[in-house]
């Protein structure tokens, strides 16, 4: 809009010249192109000024309020004496009566001279104030604002000046034209350069503050901060680096800016972010500043899943999208080349942690099995039960076997275990209740079939079906149990002895154990395959759903 009104307030100018100087030579009777030059140089020097103000109050921290509205007052004292004077001319058409209204632009300029000195001052004496942080690059960049504030405030009052001793000292003359017909241009450009050198400035330093906060998620209010802020620690880095990639620094730094000194500039304005270690900061620069060999070993056995963990997360959380893909990829990569020398838990949580955040399928998969190994050797059972009571909406099966095989080592173990909370322990006690009651009554509780068309007599098929499976599910071999002759399972081992059942169902459907009963030839072939289906739905039932078995009863 600025340059618009410049524009229009030349073309007023230059038709003022032509008409006064070439057309009407020497004919003082029409004022016309004047006024209209006149008009747009008011409203260009009120709106400029206006901003002006508006930028004074902003850079202050809305402080300096008071000195924003005497510049207003100023200024808007200055348009209505320009507008009378417009007015009076517009009355009496003719450039003779001008001397005799001169009065008032000796009375409206004062104001604009002080509206402009206010304005030069005040931001300079704000910007100074800034200076002598410590910061070489942010001195530097200050150092060029006060310059071009200084160059291009002293300009507009040179020419006021110079308008006011000429309207003065020459009174019945036009000298003071000279310069008044510049200023509006002068106001203009100023308002220009001080919006263009911001940029300009800021491409001379591409890095930004970034400081971290420390959270403690574990208290009630988890964003609360827990260190001083003189005990924050910042990096810095090259803007350039953060805003690539479509991330979300690179909306931040598009957003329309309110100051001059941009949040993130400075040591002391630095970009503040919630419930991130410099640690996993750190490994996100690692990854956006790594070189191509970094980036070959990072998929390696010399990989570090941890460093890669950090990455991924930190990617996912600021949106660095391509970041984030290569960061799972390479953490894949590396844990499969570092699988058989053995996984830290440390590592394996942050990879499980990553994976269920980034919803990434192919990396889950592979740490379930590695969690499952863990389980089966009962090994850091206690932080097993801990990951997985924090991720449960994904892992809710591990969390179930975390618990059972926790409970099955007996509560010498528990009580040994100092990594155990209470929750989790009321938690085992209510599961060894639920599954001794499931456990006593699984002998006389055989999962419901429906019988082949084939099937003639089905009461007795059935029958047969009610002894198959207590036979196979009695747990102590003395009393005939099928499935204990093979292997002895824990007496609240569910899914073993329900594993065991389905492997001695597929025997018997498979033929390849006789069958030991006359009360088994009873037992339709056909039947049997749909027992062994039940039988094995049953097994995945249970092992999916074992958290159930142990209630939060608190």
């Amino acid at each position: 809009m600025g340059s618009t009104l410049d524009t229009l307030c030349a073309v007023a100018n230059m038709y003022s010249m032509w008409y006064y100087l070439i057309d009407n030579y020497g004919n003082r009777a029409s004022i016309f192109p004047v006024k209209a030059s006149l008009t747009m140089t008011v409203v260009i020097e009120t709106l400029v000024k206006h901003f002006y103000a508006y930028r004074l109050w902003i850079l202050s921290g809305k402080k300096m309020w008071h000195l924003a509205l005497v510049i207003v007052i100023f200024t808007l004292a200055t348009l209505g004496i320009g507008m009378a004077y417009i007015i009076l001319m517009f009355k009496n058409g003719s450039l003779f009566y001008l001397p005799k209204i001169g009065y008032l632009l000796r009375i409206g300029f004062p104001f604009s001279l002080a509206a402009d000195i206010l304005i030069a001052g005040s931001i300079t004496h704000i910007l100074l104030k800034r200076r002598g942080r410590g910061v070489i690059q942010t001195d530097g960049i200050l150092r060029k604002l006060v310059t071009y504030t200084i160059s291009t405030g002293a300009l507009t009052i040179i020419c006021t000046i110079m308008v006011m001793v000429l309207g003065q000292v020459y009174r019945s003359t036009f000298y003071d034209t000279i310069f008044y017909f510049p200023l509006s241009k002068c106001y203009v450009n100023a308002m220009l350069a001080f919006l263009n050198v911001r940029d300009s400035l800021r491409g001379e330093r591409d890095t930004i503050s970034v400081n971290f906060r420390m959270t403690d998620t574990t208290k009630s209010n988890p964003t609360r901060d827990y260190s001083t802020s003189e005990g924050h620690p910042t990096n810095t880095v090259h803007r350039s680096v953060l805003a690539r990639d479509g991330s979300t620094f690179e909306n931040m730094f598009s957003l329309e800016e309110h100051s001059l000194v941009q949040e993130g500039c400075s040591d002391e304005n630095p970009i503040h972010l919630q419930g991130d270690s410099v640690e996993e900061f750190q490994d996100l620069l690692w990854c956006l500043y790594a070189l191509p060999q970094e980036i070959s070993l990072a998929s390696s056995s010399q990989g570090d899943i941890v460093k890669l963990s950090n990455a991924a997360r930190m990617a996912h959380k600021y949106h660095f999208i391509t970041t984030e893909t290569w960061a799972l990829r390479a953490l894949l990569a590396c844990h499969a080349t570092q699988r058989s020398a053995g996984l830290s838990t440390h590592s394996l949580v942050k990879a499980t942690e990553v994976a269920v955040l980034c919803d990434d399928t192919p990396l889950l998969d592979a740490v379930r099995i590695l969690w499952k190994v863990r389980i089966a050797a009962r090994t850091d059972l206690a932080i097993v039960m801990k990951t997985t009571d924090r991720l449960a909406g994904t892992m809710r099966d591990l969390q179930g076997q975390a618990y059972h095989a926790m409970m099955l080592q007996g509560r010498h173990r528990w009580d040994a275990d100092k990594g155990l909370s209470r929750h989790q322990r009321v938690r085992l006690l209510s599961g060894y209740h639920n599954l001794t009651q499931v456990c006593d009554a699984l002998p006389d509780t055989p999962p419901d079939i429906g019988h082949d068309a084939s099937c003639r007599y089905r009461g007795d098929c059935h029958e047969a079906w009610k002894m198959l499976w207590k036979q196979m599910t009695i747990p102590n071999p003395n009393d005939g149990g099928i499935g204990s002759q093979a292997f002895v399972h824990h007496h609240l081992d569910l899914p073993g002895r329900l594993m065991m059942t389905v492997s001695v169902m597929k025997a018997f459907a498979e033929g390849t154990i006789p069958k030991y009963d006359e009360i088994m030839d009873n037992f339709h072939g056909e039947c049997s395959l749909i027992a062994l289906e039940a039988t094995a739905a049953l097994f995945r039932r249970t092992q999916e759903n074992m958290m159930e078995f142990f209630a939060d009863v608190t």
